[in-house]
C-alpha cells in the first residue's frame, strides 16, 4: 500500500511538473511577442509582421547602410530594413524562409560581406532565433539539417 502512495504522489509531481512548464511556457512566449523593441522584436516585426514591398537583409553593414524612409521616398515603395548586428546566411536564410510562408516582396536586398557565409563568426542566429522555434519549427530543422 505504502508503494502505491509513493507512486501516486510522484505521479502527481511529475503531472503538476509538466502542467507548470506549459504555463510558464506560454506566459514567456507572450512576453516574447509582446516585446516591442531589441534584436527579438526586431526578428519577430520581420518573420511575422512587416509587409514591405522592399525587405532588405544582411548584417549591421546592411542595418546602418539602408536608409528605409530614404529609399521608399524615391521607389515609391515600402521598405523594410531587417539587418542585424552580427548576422550572416543562417539568419538571412531563416528570416527568409519563414517570411516567405506569409508574404513575398517584390524586391530583397541581401548584403553579402566576404564573410557572409562563414559560420564560426555569424553564430548567434540561434540566439536570437531559438526563441521562436516553439512556433516556428522550420527553426530547429534549419539547425539540424533536417
Amino acid at each position: 500500500m505504502k508503494k502505491h502512495k509513493y507512486i501516486l504522489l510522484f505521479s502527481v509531481f511529475v503531472l503538476g511538473f509538466l502542467i507548470s512548464d506549459r504555463i510558464i511556457a506560454q506566459w514567456l512566449n507572450s512576453i516574447l511577442y509582446s516585446v516591442s523593441s531589441g534584436t527579438h522584436a526586431e526578428a519577430r516585426i520581420a518573420m511575422y509582421e512587416q509587409k514591405s514591398e522592399i525587405l532588405i537583409l544582411g548584417s549591421s553593414r546592411a542595418q546602418s547602410h539602408f536608409d528605409p524612409l530614404a529609399i521608399t521616398k524615391v521607389t515609391g515603395l515600402s521598405c523594410y530594413n531587417a539587418g542585424m548586428v552580427s548576422q550572416g546566411y543562417d539568419y538571412t536564410e531563416i528570416i527568409t524562409s519563414v517570411m516567405l510562408k506569409r508574404y513575398s516582396p517584390e524586391f530583397v536586398v541581401i548584403e553579402v560581406t566576404p564573410t557572409f557565409f562563414d559560420e564560426s563568426i555569424y553564430n548567434i542566429a540561434n540566439a536570437i532565433l531559438l526563441p521562436f522555434a516553439y512556433d516556428e519549427k522550420s527553426i530547429l530543422n534549419f539547425r539540424t539539417g533536417r
